[in-house]
């Protein structure tokens, strides 16, 4: 039974929490009911093609004052603290030379190389 509880992860996007490695954090099922499941928390989740399985987990650092209330009135009843910054998606993502060179239709201008410190050094003695 450990083995499944034991491993749950948050499915919120560059969220990175997993029950094993912080013990002060809970884990929630999203809600079965399809309405508040719709148009509550994965409209909030925001990811693109997900649709979460029996065992997809949000973390409580995804709710207001770090717990979820079952009190519709609280702020706190939906999910509502994200991170859904492009930054970090846009990180990584991997550059190498040849995306390099496709992604780029302006002239290419080499860059001229800056004299070391210590030539530097040399000439101002």
């Amino acid at each position: 039974m450990c083995e499944n509880v034991c491993s749950d992860f948050c499915c919120a996007p560059n969220c990175s929490n997993r029950r094993n490695r912080q013990r002060n954090i809970q884990f929630y099922r999203i809600p079965k009911d399809k309405a508040v499941r719709q148009e509550s928390w994965l409209q909030r989740i925001r990811r693109k093609c997900f649709e979460p399985t029996e065992s997809t987990r949000l973390c409580s650092q995804h709710f207001l004052g770090g717990k979820r209330s079952m009190d519709p009135a609280s702020a706190s009843y939906l999910p509502s603290v994200f991170d859904h910054s492009c930054n970090k998606c846009v990180l990584k993502t991997r550059i190498t030379r040849t995306s390099r060179n496709e992604g780029s239709q302006v002239d290419h201008v080499p860059k001229v190389k800056q004299k070391s410190s210590w030539v530097s050094l040399l000439n101002a003695l």
